[in-house]
């Protein structure tokens, strides 16, 4: 394996104690590259641009929201094309295990932890492989422009509604519920949904081809990989690497089905895609093939125009309330105007784990 010299940018909030840890570790392993304590957005910026040309690539050490600030940083620093990784070791993972196949790195970090021999070269391998030469791949990334903001960047998800609302709760538990904090802001938020993020959809553009949503609305999203919302599988046909983004749409429900889709998907159950009330829409272009299979809904119920969408490329949305949006697991604001879509510029050189 080539030695690479990689910026590592390790979430304070994830460390749980493990700083220290985790710093000998890297250091060791990677014994020319910088290992720092991420300690906030504007930080890890500053510090991408002054290291950036000076190191071969740009790893995070954290959940999806410390890979997100690590993947804005790079980009918005002109380094877009270093290479990109996740030690995963934060309350959600979903993009680095769903999308780049990478275990959680907190287990690994226990048992090195206990000094125990045969798992400590079992970090060390871990480690040495997935940064190998042959783990490697171009990843798809997605944008978010709010109007009159500046634009972001995402790796996994842009949420607006129900999603972003579990979000803001579920930051109330981060140090009290810690794994479990996700499902039971969830779980809280289904006793109020109805009147803190149900919206009508006033525009609703997917590629530049407008589609007439008749009810309220309580969730939207536009996603990458195949789980979001902390291991869920929301896009069972997601693929990180297919120059498309997919597209899901969640109509106002009763209570009680909302619940039975919930625990469909914590039971990686897959059935929410056939519910009349989903509009889900993928890349038709490369699985042609499953549209043949699938029993999803007719499109043209929903608008005759969604039949001539192969892929989503991009949407613009406009709607009656301004509504709560999370990207990658992190609040993004309230919005009711916004563009997004996928970067057709450049892709991400993203360390992969097969």
């Amino acid at each position: 394996m080539n030695e690479r010299k990689f910026v590592f940018f390790v979430n304070n909030s994830c460390l749980r104690g493990n700083y220290s840890n985790i710093k000998s570790f890297l250091n060791e392993s990677f014994s020319d590259s910088f290992v720092i304590r991420s300690k906030s957005i504007d930080d890890t910026y500053k510090l991408s641009k002054q290291l950036g040309n000076s190191v071969d690539g740009f790893i995070a050490v954290g959940g999806d929201g410390t890979a997100n600030t690590v993947l804005n940083s790079m980009i918005l620093s002109g380094h877009h094309n270093k290479l990109f990784g996740i030690l995963p070791f934060g309350s959600g993972n979903d993009f680095a295990n769903a999308g780049l196949g990478i275990s959680n790195f907190e287990g690994y970090m226990k048992n090195h932890n206990k000094q125990d021999k045969k798992n400590t070269l079992g970090l060390k391998s871990f480690v040495k492989t997935i940064y190998g030469d042959d783990f490697l791949k171009e990843i798809d990334i997605g944008y978010f422009k709010p109007e009159s903001e500046e634009k972001r960047y995402f790796l996994n998800i842009l949420g607006q509604g129900f999603d972003a609302k579990v979000v803001l709760e579920s930051d109330k538990w981060k140090n009290v519920w810690k794994d479990k904090r996700y499902e039971l802001a969830t779980l809280v938020n289904m006793l109020s949904y109805r009147k803190n993020f149900a919206s009508k959809i006033e525009e609703l553009y997917i590629n530049d081809k407008q589609v007439k949503i008749e009810n309220e609305t309580l969730m939207l999203a536009l996603m990458n990989s195949r789980e979001a919302g902390n291991g869920l599988p929301l896009n069972p046909y997601g693929n990180v690497s297919d120059s498309s983004l997919e597209f899901l749409l969640l109509e106002k429900i009763d209570r009680l089905d909302f619940l039975k889709l919930f625990l469909g998907l914590s039971a990686k159950k897959t059935d929410h895609i056939h519910n009349r009330n989903v509009l889900y829409l993928y890349n038709r272009i490369s699985k042609c093939d499953l549209e043949v299979n699938l029993n999803i809904f007719d499109r043209s119920q929903k608008s005759p125009l969604l039949n001539d969408i192969k892929k989503v490329e991009k949407i613009n949305v406009k709607t009656a309330l301004s509504l709560p949006v999370e990207i990658d697991g992190e609040f993004a604001g309230y919005h009711d105007r916004f563009e997004a879509g996928l970067v057709k510029d450049f892709k991400i050189k993203a360390i992969y784990q097969p």
